[in-house]
């Protein structure tokens, strides 16, 4: 079979389906074109994908498909670990903040006591030091 795109490459050969296929090295580079440039009102007349057989064509958004799918079942994953991992941290820092407001109460605890004991303690110099004026 002649290639007649008059293209002095060899042709690239494709397996998708376990079969070989040929292609022109113009035709490998469609499925990068096809992501750069997509446009709403369908398929153009200079589509690379309209360039492909019907079955190349199916072949090629199968593809595409399983990629999407695989993409956005490791997107899932990523996010189910951030997500862990932010629980994990919540966790965390919550059993932190309670501790530390065990240490707060315990230390508003004690200095409540010395306030007491200090004002214990100025009281009963009030009493000793007039009599120890009167001497």
């Amino acid at each position: 079979m002649q290639d007649n795109n008059n293209n002095h490459q060899p042709p690239i050969v494709v397996a998708g389906d376990g079969s070989s296929q040929k292609r022109s090295h113009s035709d490998s580079s469609s499925h990068n074109k096809k992501k750069a440039k997509k446009s709403s009102a369908g398929p153009s007349a200079t589509d690379p994908l309209l360039l492909l057989s019907p079955q190349e064509q199916a072949e090629a958004e199968e593809r595409r498909k399983a990629a999407n799918r695989l993409s956005a079942f490791q997107s899932r994953q990523r996010r189910k670990t951030t997500i862990d991992e932010l629980k994990k941290t919540v966790d965390s820092l919550a059993q932190e903040s309670s501790e530390q407001q065990g240490q707060i109460k315990n230390l508003t605890d004690d200095l409540q006591k010395e306030r007491t004991e200090h004002e214990r303690l100025l009281q009963m110099q009030r009493l000793v030091a007039p009599s120890m004026n009167s001497n």
